[in-house]
């Protein structure tokens, strides 16, 4: 009857394969074709035709040859020959005479929105594995590392195992961009191209500063990379950018409102990724960005100080030229502190009171140099340094705290640099809000293994 309908439409002859489930599981009466359409779905998704089991000689008197079918003997690729998407039917033969036939069509390829494709292709990523114990982590890792065939996308894989798995107290983060290296790593460590990052559990995690670096951080193309890949903080940049397109049209120096829009938005991005800091730092420029998180100025007001003091320093400085209201709480402290001839000095903000306090922010202290601003806040509990900014902190290396950079010290290295740091984080106890680190639409999410219990024998006595 098949051969009879197809003939209709072409006289070409063995180009569709045909099979059966039957030999895999037996017939199962009613669900019958129910096990047929499973097996259909699962080749449409795996791309690939698979044997019907049993079959060594077919029978001559079906006549293949004069058909438009092949039985399929063998595992093989489903290749589209001149077809623009691959299709399959499915009938289901009843008892009683009934008969049922559905064709089925591979799923739209996505082709993914804006923010998707920043985690598509040769893209960077971060991949995380944890446990309840140490030996409960090493066997995650290995299931993983098994697992992998290199048929799932790496960000497919990051994405599943970041966001809609559980976190332990145990636990690493890789960086790699190519799944069959990411395997070859977890399986012998070897792999010049993945990274891993490892850590020990915390019973109290150490406070943070958000320090925002000023004049002088800048480089070249700065962060550029992290604008392409990192949607939350493309957002940012883009309501910066809307801030002071007017202004910077016929402003020559435009290079203050740049570094203000990357230390701000660089900021938020890291608030939104979950990470929030118990103490603010920061000089030149940066003061206005640390000024604006710390909630003493909004976005806007801080954009008007910015373009004055930009003004200030090209020497073409109007008194009237500032639009600054005074009156909100922390405004005029803050005006008067960045008003000052020695702009360039750091200053810092303790977001987070001490116990029995009213919740408050404000100054902490204003030292004359960086230096004093580590070691200041090393004696208050802080212990992890994340520059908010372009550049890195070298002269607080060696202080007893931590320094984690947002951006690169090379062109193209901020996803790198971002993601390093971010995981520094994780492994070291910090709950991170992965969700943000990917495209608000991201969907796919392949069964990857779950979780590795610990085997235990116990004796009944």
């Amino acid at each position: 009857a098949l051969t009879q309908f197809f003939s209709r439409f072409t006289e070409q002859k063995g180009y569709c394969g045909i099979g059966s489930v039957k030999s895999n599981i037996g017939h199962l009466l009613a669900a019958a074709g129910l096990a047929g359409l499973i097996k259909t779905v699962l080749c449409l998704e795996h791309k690939a035709l698979v044997p019907t089991l049993g079959i060594e000689k077919v029978n001559p008197a079906l006549s293949f040859e004069k058909s438009p079918f092949y039985p399929v003997l063998e595992l093989q690729e489903w290749e589209l020959k001149g077809e623009k998407v691959r299709r399959a039917g499915v009938s289901s033969f009843g008892f009683g005479g009934t008969n049922a036939h559905v064709v089925l069509e591979e799923a739209p390829q996505d082709h993914g929105t804006e923010e998707e494709k920043c985690f598509s292709g040769d893209t960077l990523q971060i991949i995380t594995v944890s446990g309840r114990t140490e030996e409960s982590l090493e066997q995650n890792v290995s299931r993983l590392a098994e697992w992998i065939t290199g048929q799932h996308k790496l960000a497919d894989i990051s994405y599943t195992k970041n966001v809609l798995r559980e976190h332990f107290p145990y636990r690493k983060a890789y960086l790699a961009s190519d799944a069959n290296e990411l395997k070859e790593f977890l399986l012998y460590h070897t792999g010049g191209n993945v990274k891993q990052i490892s850590g020990s559990p915390q019973k109290n995690l150490p406070g943070v500063l958000f320090f925002f670096p000023g004049e002088g951080a800048q480089c070249i193309e700065m962060t550029s990379n992290l604008y392409q890949s990192f949607p939350v903080f493309r957002r940012y940049m883009d309501e910066c950018f809307a801030l002071f397109d007017a202004d910077l049209k016929n402003e020559s120096n435009f290079m203050l409102p740049a570094i203000f829009s990357v230390d701000y938005s660089l900021a938020k991005s890291w608030l939104e990724l979950g990470i929030k800091p118990q103490y603010i730092a920061g000089y030149g420029v940066g003061k206005f960005a640390a000024a604006c998180i710390a909630d003493l100025i909004k976005l806007e007001d801080a954009a008007n100080l910015v373009l004055s003091y930009s003004k200030h320093l090209s020497g073409r400085y109007e008194a009237g030229q500032k639009q600054m209201q005074v009156g909100e709480d922390g405004y005029d402290e803050i005006a008067s502190v960045l008003d000052t001839a020695n702009i360039s000095s750091p200053f810092a903000f303790k977001l987070i009171p001490e116990s029995g306090q009213t919740p408050q922010q404000k100054p902490l202290y204003f030292p004359g140099d960086l230096k004093a601003v580590a070691d200041e806040l090393q004696r208050e509990g802080c212990q992890i340094i994340i520059q908010v900014g372009p550049g890195q902190i070298d002269e607080l290396n060696g202080r007893g705290v931590k320094i984690l950079a947002s951006t690169g010290s090379k062109s193209g290295g901020d996803w790198e640099t971002l993601l390093n740091s971010l995981g520094y984080l994780y492994v070291h106890g910090f709950s991170i809000n992965w969700a943000a680190l990917y495209g608000s639409n991201h969907k796919n999410s392949p069964s990857l293994p779950t979780y590795a219990f610990v085997e235990k024998s116990y004796w009944l006595r």
